[in-house]
């Protein structure tokens, strides 16, 4: 699913989550697509977005992308 948004969207990278290094550029918008588990984020995308220094993208347009099964719950709340 990644790939396909990224594939409609002009001048896209995808940034693995393995990789937060990769953030260090500033960028017009930043998502993140990830699934939800147990009404919850799983806990790598979780450690991930609490400890990525997103400082430099203040002016960024930020959305995210989830998918679930069932219900999401309070998912990207948490964050």
């Amino acid at each position: 699913m990644t790939k396909d948004i990224a594939a409609t969207l002009d001048n896209c990278e995808i940034v693995p989550i393995q990789k937060p290094d990769r953030f260090t550029e500033s960028y017009e918008r930043i998502s993140f697509v990830f699934p939800i588990f147990a009404m919850g984020l799983p806990m790598l995308v979780e450690r991930f977005l609490k400890g990525v220094d997103l400082g430099g993208n203040k002016d960024a347009y930020f959305f995210t992308i989830t998918t679930c099964g069932a219900h999401s719950g309070n998912a990207i709340g948490r964050v």
